[in-house]
């Protein structure tokens, strides 16, 4: 029993990073991660109306990371480098919404901005996944 959980765990971590060959990439679902965004701003609405911005901000961030992450174990097109760029793509909208929105520092501002964080890491793990495959043998 002990091996055979831990070779169950060792598979999961290794289709975890490298999927079977055969196994069908598509492109990651639109309207799931929308909906991932909407429950984002929601969330972040919430915490923020009640006073708690930086929970707002948190719960915004992690599901705007676990939502992609989660479309990466499921096997979708291009996932790590969709991941990858997606996480690159909320950070650089990140850092410059907070020099241009005025106010960024209070607690709408904050949520103004880790909305549009929010939504550029989505779109962009989104569009990444709808890239085509490069095809075997093509240069």
């Amino acid at each position: 029993m002990p091996g055979e959980a831990r070779r169950g765990f060792v598979h999961d971590v290794w289709r975890f990073f490298w999927l079977p060959r055969g196994m069908p990439r598509r492109p990651a679902p639109a309207g799931a991660l929308l909906r991932v965004w909407l429950f984002c701003l929601v969330a972040g609405a919430v915490a923020t109306a009640f006073g708690r911005v930086d929970h707002g901000a948190h719960v915004m961030l992690v599901v705007a990371q676990v939502a992609p992450l989660q479309d990466v174990a499921d096997g979708v097109r291009h996932r790590w480098p969709a991941f990858l760029t997606a996480l690159a793509a909320g950070w650089a909208v990140n850092r410059p919404a907070y020099a241009v929105l005025p106010g960024s520092h209070e607690s709408w501002g904050l949520y103004c901005v880790h909305a549009l964080m929010t939504f550029a890491t989505l779109a962009t793990f989104a569009g990444v996944t709808r890239l085509p495959r490069r095809r075997p043998g093509a240069s």
